[in-house]
């Protein structure tokens, strides 16, 4: 049985060893959403805005 996808590393003494790396990148990919997103609704608003004053 897994426990979601955790990394199966024991845990650090303190010793002085590297912490293991268990970050994901969900912030990154959550940020790069919100962006295409915001990007995307400009252009139809410009796009919108153009199209009005040619008619």
């Amino acid at each position: 049985m897994t426990d979601g996808g955790a990394s199966e590393q024991p845990p650090v003494k303190k010793g002085g060893q590297k912490l293991p790396e268990t970050a994901m990148n969900l912030y990154v990919y959550l940020l790069a959403g919100v962006l295409l997103i915001i990007s995307g609704v400009v252009f139809l608003f410009i796009k919108r805005r153009k199209a009005k004053s040619l008619s």
